[in-house]
């Protein structure tokens, strides 16, 4: 698959998972308390690609393998990813699918300063650089120079169903190292709501796999793997935390069905921008929201970004995007999603004593 040469940003940050009736959170935990919008700065050169062909190593049969050997076989197409958010750090898991190029969930990579790429055990460290997303699928897919060729099989046309014997493996908490949540599938085709810790959007994940696997903070963007050891699912949410061992309830998490993130993954690296697929950086305009009565409302400003160019500061509440009218961060998030760096988007908004103002911003590469 031919790798695109777009421009690559750093980009990092957390969000948490609300479905009714649960407490459910999504899997990459903040390592210290804070996340902030950060000031944009200058792009790092982005390295040329030649085009490469697909280095995915092919199916293999089903052999079901002990779980010392499935976790070691696991472990070895797998990555630790740490995030810096500026004033926290992030951190999560991620999938080797092609040469120099891993694959993990959007909300560790949204919203930060940088990401470092570890092999836990090798003291091999690398920054990685953001390819291209997909935040309707919570998918992303990095470039990172100098990682071993990929390990894994995948399946895509596994016929998961409930009771299918599943295992999940990743960072869990943080820590460095991966571990092993072994469990069952116990139903198809979930729908849940994540909502953004940077700007309080909510996001609605479809068709997700849900198991009783005990998936913890960092397993985020790790793999589900069936008994053979092939890759079945990316980890996404899960309702244990740092603090809860929850030891008599039974556990719930949530993992994206591998066809639907090889599918980003094809169209990130062939270059192919979607309606929902983005090829290179987000577009920043500078601010951190919450949802208030009354809109989206201001709650932090990058220094010289967009926002702040014209005036925009903390208790201000944004009312329309290019002649849209906001009621909510959701709204500017969406707006958001069809937007590049560098457009050009008439900003309205309601400032401290009640007046209407309104300017044009030029959006920013988040991250930058």
């Amino acid at each position: 698959m031919p790798k695109s040469g777009a421009v690559r940003r750093m980009v990092v940050a957390a969000i948490a998972v609300v479905a009714v009736g649960t407490g459910l959170v999504a899997t990459a935990p903040a390592l210290r308390d804070g996340v902030h919008d950060v000031p944009a700065a200058a792009p790092p050169a982005a390295p040329s690609h030649e085009p490469v062909e697909d280095a995915r190593p092919a199916d293999v049969a089903e052999v079901a393998l002990e779980p010392a050997a499935l976790e070691q076989h696991v472990a070895s197409g797998i990555v630790v990813i740490d995030t810096d958010l500026g004033a926290s750090h992030t951190a999560g898991t991620g999938i080797v699918v092609a040469d120099d190029t891993v694959l993990t969930n959007h909300h560790v990579v949204d919203g930060g300063r940088s990401i470092v790429v570890a092999i836990p055990g090798s003291g091999t460290v690398s920054h990685a650089y953001l390819l291209g997303y997909d935040r309707s699928r919570d998918l992303a897919v990095l470039d990172v120079p100098g990682l071993p060729a990929p390990t894994l099989s995948f399946a895509p046309d596994a016929d998961v169903t409930p009771g299918t014997a599943i295992t999940a493996v990743g960072n869990a908490e943080g820590a460095g190292v991966f571990a092993a949540a072994p469990g069952t599938v116990t139903s198809v085709g979930n729908t849940i709501t994540t909502r953004s810790a940077t700007d309080g959007s909510l996001n609605r994940l479809h068709d997700l796999i849900e198991v009783d696997a005990r998936v913890r903070p960092g397993d985020s963007g790790g793999p589900l793997v069936d008994a053979a050891g092939r890759v079945i699912g990316v980890n996404t949410a899960g309702d244990a935390d740092q603090n809860t061992r929850m030891q008599n309830a039974r556990a719930r998490s949530f993992a994206i069905p591998i066809a639907d993130a090889l599918a980003t993954v094809d169209a990130v690296l062939a270059g192919r921008e979607t309606d929902t697929v983005h090829i290179g950086p987000p577009p920043a305009l500078g601010v951190e929201l919450a949802d208030r009565g009354h809109g989206p409302q201001v709650q932090a400003v990058t220094p010289d970004g967009p926002a702040d160019l014209v005036g925009i500061t903390v208790g201000d509440v944004l009312t329309m995007f290019d002649g849209a009218p906001l009621h909510s961060s959701t709204d500017v998030r969406d707006h958001m999603n069809d937007a590049h760096p560098g457009d050009r988007v008439q900003i309205t908004w309601l400032d401290a004593a009640g007046a209407t103002r309104s300017d044009t911003v030029v959006l920013v590469s988040r991250g930058r």
